[in-house]
């Protein structure tokens, strides 16, 4: 559960919140977390879910960096630091200057379809999703599983949303596309194929572990080699 949550529960449950006078031994750096006036309101963060097919707390992360990305860039806009300039600081600065820095939204789309309890496949949009799912359905019956096809496949589009005035850059791209896999890994998957050059790209990117991977689905289908690196990767799996 995330912290502010359950912060937010504690609040409505009536239960006052502890803190210590000093820090505690040992103790890890604390750090502070948005107000719960801040964060996005029940019904923008609906919106968002049902307009680009993500779940909801997706939405609520998505909503929150943008926020963050806004106040920080006011901030920075505002109130520029007087500190002396670091190595670092001269370089983004450089950068900035020589127009570098590229906010252009990456465009990518990735579908992810589970095919077990334990396992979900992963595709890029030049995939064909319903021959994908009904490969999913054959592999896992071949295995011996049992084929997941009651849940839906989940879509993550990028940009999420067709706007200018979003921050929606790849620093961005890529933590939303995080917390999207920790949403997956909250569900129960712990391993992914992956399916598509694309897939595999940004998966790698937030460093998501691929168990195996298909360059491309149609090309699978008719290779009896690919087939047997699938079946081959499947069987060291404890459990589909």
């Amino acid at each position: 559960m995330l912290e502010q949550r359950r912060l937010d529960y504690l609040a409505a449950m009536g239960i006052t919140q502890w803190m210590p006078r000093e820090p505690l031994a040992n103790a890890a750096p604390s750090h502070w977390l948005p107000e719960a006036s801040l964060a996005p309101s029940h019904a923008d963060v609906e919106a968002v879910a049902e307009q680009h097919h993500i779940p909801p707390v997706v939405a609520s992360e998505l909503l929150e960096l943008e926020q963050r990305s806004n106040n920080a860039a006011a901030a920075t806009q505002a109130a520029p630091s007087s500190a002396p300039a670091t190595e670092a600081d001269s370089d983004a600065q450089a950068a900035n200057t020589s127009g570098e820095v590229d906010l252009t939204p990456p465009r990518f789309e990735l579908w992810f379809a589970p095919c077990s309890a334990r396992g979900i496949w992963v595709a890029d949009n030049q995939q064909d999703l319903n021959l994908m799912r009904r490969f999913i359905a054959r592999v896992m019956t071949a295995m011996g599983g049992e084929p997941e096809l009651s849940r839906e496949p989940v879509a993550f589009r990028w940009p999420f949303i067709e706007s200018r005035q979003h921050d929606q850059s790849l620093p961005v791209a890529l933590q939303a596309l995080t917390a999207q896999w920790q949403f997956i890994q909250q569900q129960g998957a712990d391993y992914v194929i992956s399916v598509g050059a694309d897939s595999q790209h940004w998966l790698q990117r937030v460093n998501v572990p691929l168990h195996h991977h298909i360059d491309d689905l149609h090309s699978c289908l008719q290779s009896a080699a690919q087939k047997r690196a699938l079946w081959q990767a499947l069987r060291t799996l404890q459990a589909l």
